[in-house]
């Protein structure tokens, strides 16, 4: 599976849907057996990492979407105050928007 791929469901993933068909007993005995079991554990571990880093760079994401817009208010708020400030204040935000982007991507 490629890394980048996270087209997997996640819910299909957590519910079974996807795991619990790897985990199914294969007809046939001895070290093919065992070769498929350790096959099927490792795809499976792929598939819930995948599902789980995939949710956590959601929640990163939304998290950065809601400060930035909140500093960009706060940068609106303080141009009516103070507007000999404000390429500063856009600076700020811009500065914050691109490190939160640069956090996403190393995700």
């Amino acid at each position: 599976m490629n890394k980048n791929d996270y087209s997997v469901n996640r819910e299909a993933v957590f519910n079974g849907d996807v795991a619990d068909p790897l985990f199914q007993k294969q007809k046939g005995g001895g070290v093919k057996d065992l070769l498929l079991s350790h096959t099927n554990n490792i795809l499976a571990y792929g598939l819930v990492k995948d599902a789980v880093v995939d949710e956590c760079r959601a929640i990163l994401t939304k998290r950065s979407l809601n400060r930035t817009g909140v500093l960009s208010m706060v940068e609106d708020q303080f141009c009516k105050v103070a507007p000999r400030g404000a390429a500063r204040y856009q600076a700020l935000v811009d500065m914050y928007a691109k490190q939160a982007i640069l956090q996403i991507e190393r995700w």
